[in-house]
């Protein structure tokens, strides 16, 4: 199985990737997390994509692609499939990896398209923060800390923003999303496999649905 989320930054990709994850025993392929250690380790190719997010652009077509295609190719008895946040984000990579799927006998995609207004984009970006010590992310206005001030996970007390959820970064985000990769949503509509959900409702309604879909077409 593998599961494409689509929707634009602040979504909440990331928190129903890991919900299903755990539903369907899927790896969880996160091209952003594979470019932040990159970058945390600072190799040649951290260095490069740094600059690249920092401005608030997206990272090539070819360095995202080789690294998916990398993954995918890997033989991991441990899981059940593959859940892709935050790729494909061009027609191009979509393509790619449709072109993927085929040369490697893999099932064609679900595709989950998270909607959100912009206003509410941009209210739970700027919220978001993350413990210094482990790297937990939380967000005041859809998943605060229990205590406030620390981290559920280790109990530390420092927190930081990633530069890519500044205010103007943000908005240069939200421009290349809309220039690059909601096009996508004009790609997949047409298949039978994808499904479209507003983001706005509970964390548990909105996996609830999508996993009634999946659930469904699977029968």
């Amino acid at each position: 199985m593998i599961i494409v989320l689509l929707g634009a930054p602040g979504v909440g990709k990331g928190t129903q990737a890991k919900l299903l994850a755990d539903r369907y025993h899927l790896k969880i392929l996160s091209t952003g997390e594979i470019l932040r250690r990159a970058i945390k380790e600072k190799t040649s190719l951290g260095i490069k994509v740094e600059a690249i997010i920092d401005q608030g652009d997206l990272v090539s077509d070819d360095i995202v692609c080789s690294l998916v295609e990398d993954e995918l190719k890997m033989n991991n008895k441990n899981f059940s499939g593959f859940i892709l946040d935050g790729f494909p984000r061009t027609i191009a990579q979509a393509k790619k990896l449709d072109l993927i799927c085929v040369k490697n006998n893999l099932t064609q995609p679900y595709i989950i398209s998270l909607n959100l207004p912009e206003n509410e984009i941009l209210k739970r970006l700027s919220a978001r923060i993350y413990c210094s010590n482990c790297d937990q992310s939380y967000n005041f206005v859809t998943n605060p800390t229990k205590v406030k001030g620390t981290c559920d996970k280790c109990l530390g007390q420092n927190f930081y923003i990633r530069n890519d959820d500044k205010i103007e970064v943000i908005k240069l985000r939200l421009d290349a999303y809309l220039h690059q990769t909601k096009p996508l949503i004009h790609y997949y509509k047409k298949r039978k496999n994808y499904y479209s959900i507003e983001a706005k409702q509970s964390i548990t309604v909105i996996h609830d649905k999508i996993a009634s879909f999946i659930d469904q077409s699977i029968e």
